[in-house]
């Protein structure tokens, strides 16, 4: 369900083109202007019980993809990490499980992500990014984290560590997996 209004949005986006590029004989009342190529291909924003949001819904479908800063329902940003003398893009850490990515100054979160991960019984990745412009590249502050999902798609960010606890990440876990904390 999270995925029709940006499948809608992208169909639309299709047949505008279609009639300005090469039927303009069509009839275009109703039809939806132009976005840019980028952002109907990565700048999408999902909405749904499983992204949690942060701060007022302004209810738009598309982000400029170079502005989103990690907002809950958007891809993650991509940023270039040194992992064992090789550079990597944070996009390489998902795929496959839960991230959860804390800032340089995490206090709390990877501790308490850890202890809510095991009583859920949720495989999760932790990584603290200390690379330069994270924090600001997923519009956290220097102690807040991110929950990434499988699928590349932020869940879930905190700005900053002061609500750090096994219980709140218990939340978190909870609405993410539509299921009751253990």
């Amino acid at each position: 369900a999270e995925r029709r209004p940006v499948g809608a949005l992208t169909v639309e986006q299709a047949y505008s083109r279609y009639v300005t590029r090469w039927a303009p004989h069509l009839a275009t009342a109703g039809m939806q202007p132009i976005e840019d190529d980028l952002d109907i291909d990565l700048g999408y924003r999902y909405r749904s019980a499983v992204v949690i949001l942060d701060g007022a819904d302004d209810g738009r479908l598309l982000e400029p993809t170079r502005q989103t800063k990690g907002r809950p329902g958007t891809r993650a940003p991509h940023l270039v990490l040194k992992r064992n003398g090789a550079e990597i893009s944070t996009l390489d850490l998902y795929g496959g499980r839960f991230v959860l990515l804390s800032a340089p100054g995490d206090t709390g979160w990877a501790a308490a992500a850890r202890d809510a991960a095991h009583h859920a019984d949720l495989e999760l990745d932790i990584h603290q990014i200390l690379e330069p412009g994270f924090a600001e590249a997923y519009g956290i502050g220097p102690t807040g984290a991110v929950l990434v999902r499988p699928d590349g798609i932020v869940a879930w960010r905190a700005q900053d560590a002061l609500s750090a606890s096994v219980s709140v990440i218990a939340q978190v876990f909870g609405q993410v997996l539509c299921r009751a904390p253990k």
